[in-house]
């Protein structure tokens, strides 16, 4: 099996197969893994945010990143809340369960630095949770000890043919009866190859 992309989907699809006893090699275009949103922007878990099976895997993701920081020296993921601000009509548009709908003056009152006269209204989720990008990332790495992860392999041609995929990176071909797609922003054009 081989899984394109090495950001957070990559990485937990491959510790789930380790898990299972599954052979899979990760490409990874860059020189690191979650090098792009999983490493560095992607760092705040909302329980409540999209639809009813995206909310259903962030339940999951939080049970087992709990469990795991019940044995880990490293906490993963604390207690932080999250906030929406703008006009009552753009948060009731964007309201998802859980959020706590709140008035300007309420949400000032809570952080002095919004500027009150650019929104009327808001909401808070006081279950949203921070998360430790990098060492969840590095937790996941360690348990998945049978994913052949190789880095710098840009994927530049998939050909399927007689139930073989044939990848070829910018360094070696792989071969594999499954290819998956986890590359996050780029999935689209590895895709079209």
């Amino acid at each position: 099996m081989i899984i394109i992309g090495g950001g957070i989907a990559g990485i937990s699809l491959g510790r789930e197969l380790s898990k299972r006893g599954q052979q899979a090699t990760l490409l990874e275009a860059e020189d690191q893994l979650a090098y792009h949103t999983s490493g560095r922007s992607a760092q705040q878990l909302v329980l409540g945010y999209g639809p009813p099976a995206v909310r259903e895997l962030t339940d999951l993701t939080v049970s087992m990143l709990e469990s795991q920081q019940r044995v880990s020296d490293t906490p993963v993921v604390w207690p932080s809340s999250f906030m929406m601000v703008g006009t009552d009509a753009e948060v009731d548009t964007h309201a998802y369960p859980g959020q706590i709908h709140q008035g300007a003056s309420a949400l000032h009152a809570m952080v002095p630095e919004l500027r009150p006269q650019r929104f009327t209204a808001g909401s808070l989720d006081t279950r949203s949770l921070r998360i430790r990008a990098i060492a969840m990332i590095d937790w996941l790495v360690a348990e998945a000890e049978h994913l052949d992860i190789r880095l710098g392999e840009r994927v530049l041609d998939a050909v399927f043919e007689n139930g073989t995929w044939s990848v070829t990176t910018n360094r070696n071909t792989y071969t594999a009866q499954t290819v998956i797609n986890a590359a996050g922003a780029w999935a689209d054009p590895v895709a079209e190859l």
